[in-house]
């Protein structure tokens, strides 16, 4: 899959590098340099292709934002599929050089659009499991509104609240962390865009720790209930865990 095939990338970097290191003529650093930067590009185009499947694989993506994530990503796999182009041609060291520097702007100008990427298929994770507590929250009025039809009695009027506070502060962090990666694809900077990213970041793990309180809270009522001897049809078994990932980085310095 793409996170094997970026590992055997960054491998195979590593292996020629040290090649590199070890070349005693010219012609021997020459080649070994190609294979170096050669290295490099297979890594960044591997690490593009792992955030390309994480996008196709996510349900919880709409069809338009999946076809602009995909296109934005293929667009900098062909960038880099270039600059590789360019490494097989060369022939001298002073084009290596300058390919070297083409190829690290490549990557500086293309790396936080890339943790951008990765973070917006975070936030449609965090927005599946968002979903999920809007379907409980449902299925738990409906299960208490037939409680209290059947006079059956339980105090549980204060979980109950925080579960529905907790729920709707989840869904105020989500929409605040859409709100700052959108307005990171249009940053005129690479360092307001970064800045905007980290600030989601921040709201998408606050939606995630929200979501995780609802979720106590949740099953606190349902302890509750049953404590006093009766049964509530709502599926406690859903996790609310949605792992932040750091996306390995490629190396692309020669």
């Amino acid at each position: 899959d793409a996170k094997e095939r970026f590992e055997k990338a960054r491998e195979e970097y590593k292996d020629a590098r040290e090649r590199y290191n070890n070349a005693t003529t010219e012609e021997e650093r020459l080649a070994h340099a190609k294979e170096v930067l050669s290295g490099a590009a297979d890594s960044i185009i591997t690490h593009l292709e792992k955030i390309k499947s994480k996008v196709q694989e996510n349900e919880n993506l709409n069809e338009s934002e999946a076809a602009d994530l995909t296109a934005r990503i293929d667009a900098h796999i062909q960038t880099v599929t270039g600059i590789k182009a360019k490494i097989d041609a060369a022939t001298t060291k002073e084009e290596i050089k300058a390919i070297a520097k083409e190829l690290r702007q490549a990557w500086a100008d293309m790396r936080f659009r890339m943790e951008l990427m990765a973070e917006r298929v975070i936030t449609a994770r965090v927005q599946g499991v968002l979903n999920q507590g809007e379907v409980l929250q449902k299925r738990l009025d409906t299960a208490l509104a037939a409680m209290a039809e059947q006079n059956i009695s339980v105090d549980v009027d204060a979980e109950v609240d925080e579960f529905n506070a907790d729920i709707a502060a989840a869904k105020d962090f989500q929409a605040q962390a859409k709100a700052k990666l959108k307005a990171a694809i249009d940053a005129d900077t690479s360092d307001e865009a970064k800045d905007l990213v980290e600030q989601a970041h921040d709201l998408i793990k606050k939606s995630q720790d929200s979501l995780k309180d609802a979720h106590d809270a949740l099953r606190q009522i349902i302890r509750k209930i049953r404590e006093a001897g009766h049964e509530l049809e709502v599926d406690t078994s859903s996790s609310v865990e949605i792992e932040i990932e750091a996306e390995d980085s490629a190396e692309a310095s020669a």
